[in-house]
C-alpha cells in the first residue's frame, strides 16, 4: 500500500504481541522505493501509554512493563524547552 504525498497518517508504536505503546500522526513527504518519509511538526503531540501510578515505564523491568495496566497520555512530540532549529 502506497501513501500519497501530503496525506496524514498515524504511526502506531507496538510492543511484541501487538500491545499499543503509543501513536503519532505525521504528514507523508514521499513513499517510494526508498521507503516512507514522513514529517512531524515539533509542535505536534503524540499519545503515550503510562503506568497508572504515574511513574515512568522505564523504571520497571521490561517483562513487568509489558504486563502492567497503562493509561493513554497526550504529550508533546518534542519535549525540550525549545523546538529544534533546522
Amino acid at each position: 500500500m502506497r501513501f500519497e504525498a501530503g496525506q496524514t497518517i498515524v504511526r502506531r508504536l507496538l510492543h511484541p504481541g501487538g500491545r499499543l505503546a503509543g501513536c503519532v500522526a505525521g504528514r507523508v513527504v514521499a513513499d517510494d522505493a526508498n521507503g516512507l518519509l514522513t514529517w512531524i511538526d515539533a509542535r505536534s503531540h503524540r499519545i503515550d501509554r503510562v503506568p497508572i501510578e504515574g511513574r515512568s515505564v522505564r523504571e520497571f523491568r521490561y517483562a513487568d512493563a509489558l504486563r502492567m495496566p497503562l493509561l493513554p497520555r497526550l504529550t508533546p512530540w518534542y519535549a525540550g524547552t525549545a523546538a529544534p532549529q533546522c
